[in-house]
């Protein structure tokens, strides 16, 4: 019996989506097994790629197929990036979005993965295709968008957190897509038991500068110590997506920021530490982290100064059996939380 087809679409500005070269990538093939788990044939919205030879890539495929672009489409699973195309869609961005195009005009039921609280999960950024008009591909992927919201066959599917409420979209909570995506990403790119470094921190390039000032002040004392390592726009440094995640691996403590004015708590973030088997230090929250399962560790990571969080490092050994049992309880929770099957439910 032929599986049901799910094709994953992405809009943004990444256009080598096959190998584990960055986020959207591991995430998109992330995508597409958590689809093989629901009883459906995952495929890639994919033009003909070729990547260009300029460009750092790593080699490793991440296993996801493209679409033929001739086989009916059950549903499409959209990931929105960033709406802008600064300098404008080249021809590999127009050629992706295209196929992403034909595959919305004939699907029967359309998701929308929502999983962060950044401006790209907002649903008024799905419209701004049809404001792009640089190529016919953007314009048949925003006609194929609105008439899926006009027929009742759109879904956000994610986390509750980053749902766009006010939209009035209906909802499908999804919590497996982050846990697939980091035990893909190890899976591809490995993870060191033995850490060569005592923390580590990846800067953002969301942030703007009052909150790039916070977070610099909340690593305070941790910027000096000398076994650690920082990346990130924050810092003025550019790393490869491969070599942060080594780096990470590679790591005893992940430092993870939080700010007073997010509504959202960096989970993704948190688990991430949880995969490389890492302590997660929460700076910048002087009470219990919600998230935290185990009762030892929401008092054992409960960290404000410097001194505290390398006092931990030295106890990593000692604490490493509590990270893999923190691990297991959010990969069990993740996995209890899948879109409807193949055959059934929405």
């Amino acid at each position: 019996m032929t599986k049901p087809l799910a094709v994953i679409g992405y809009i943004g500005t990444n256009t080598n989506l096959t190998e584990a070269t960055s986020l959207i990538s591991t995430e998109l093939a992330a995508m597409a097994r958590v689809l093989e788990r629901c009883g459906y044939d995952a495929r890639l919205a994919q033009h003909d790629y070729k990547p260009n030879p300029n460009r750092r890539n790593v080699g490793v495929e991440t296993g996801i197929q493209r679409w033929d672009r001739k086989t009916p489409v059950d549903l499409v699973w959209l990931h929105q990036g960033p709406p802008n195309f600064f300098g404008g869609p080249d021809e590999d961005h127009c050629g992706q979005i295209g196929v992403l195009g034909e595959a919305l005009q004939t699907a029967k039921k359309v998701y929308r993965l929502v999983v962060d609280n950044n401006e790209s999960m907002k649903h008024s950024c799905v419209f701004g295709l049809r404001r792009n008009n640089a190529c016919d591909g953007f314009l048949l992927a925003a006609d194929g968008i609105e008439k899926a919201i006009e027929r009742g066959i759109w879904y956000e599917v994610g986390h509750p957190e980053a749902r766009d409420v006010g939209a009035g979209m209906p909802f499908i909570r999804c919590n497996a897509v982050f846990a697939e995506q980091l035990m893909l990403t190890k899976e591809l790119l490995g993870c060191s038991k033995e850490k060569e470094y005592d923390f580590c921190y990846v800067g953002t390039s969301r942030a703007n500068t009052k909150k790039q000032e916070a977070r610099l002040k909340s690593l305070e004392g941790y910027l000096e110590h000398p076994n650690s390592f920082y990346t990130g726009s924050l810092f003025k440094k550019r790393s490869t997506f491969s070599k942060c995640w080594d780096a990470m691996g590679n790591s005893k403590a992940h430092l993870i920021v939080r700010e007073p004015s997010m509504g959202q708590l960096p989970l993704h973030r948190y688990m991430q530490a949880l995969v490389c088997e890492a302590l997660p230090i929460v700076l910048n929250e002087p009470t219990a982290v919600e998230f935290i399962h185990n009762q030892d560790l929401q008092d054992i990571l409960r960290v404000t100064f410097y001194e505290e969080g390398a006092a931990l490092v030295k106890r990593y050994d000692e604490l490493r059996p509590l990270i893999l049992e923190e691990r297991d309880f959010w990969l069990r929770y993740s996995f209890s939380y899948l879109p409807p099957g193949a055959n059934g439910g929405v």
